[in-house]
């Protein structure tokens, strides 16, 4: 009959793991306090309570792998670059179009500004002037005389002949 069993038996030490009863043999594997493994067999034909330590292996060290820089650009982190390009492309755009955008403000402000005009224009203009005056003064006085005329018409029509 093989029986096999895991785990802790009431008033058993705490080390007992597990406790393997094969053929009146008693197989018992413990853990001391360094980690190793303890296997104690005891009882039944060739049980003569010998025990057998086993080591626990020691647990490799993890390699660290430090990065191999492989040449200088590598050692410069890519958000550095950026900005550095960024700054660069800041400073052409700035010279470049700082001169454009005065050019820009002055043609604006020059838009507002009155033309010059040519010194013959102006005095052409004057003499049009004039004329438009003189024959707004003769418009004037041709209306007044038509309007003495309709009110001497009117008074010889209401005077009995």
């Amino acid at each position: 009959m093989t029986s096999i069993h895991f785990g802790m038996q009431t008033g058993e030490q705490p080390g007992k793991v597990t406790t393997i009863d094969e053929d009146g043999r008693t197989v018992t594997i413990t853990h001391d306090k360094s980690g190793n493994t303890v296997i104690t067999r005891s009882g039944g034909p060739g049980g003569n309570g010998s025990e057998l330590v086993v080591p626990t292996p020691p647990i490799p060290p993890t390699p660290v792998i430090a990065p191999a820089f492989t040449s200088p650009a590598d050692m410069i982190p890519p958000q550095a670059v950026d900005m550095a390009y960024g700054f660069f492309l800041m400073c052409a755009v700035m010279v470049v179009g700082w001169p454009i955008a005065r050019a820009f403000g002055r043609r604006i402000e020059r838009r507002g500004a009155t033309a010059a005009l040519p010194a013959g224009t102006t005095e052409q203009l004057q003499r049009i002037e004039q004329a438009v005056e003189a024959m707004a003064i003769e418009v004037e006085r041709i209306s007044e005389s038509q309007r003495f005329m309709a009110r001497l018409q009117k008074s010889s029509t209401a005077e009995p002949v």
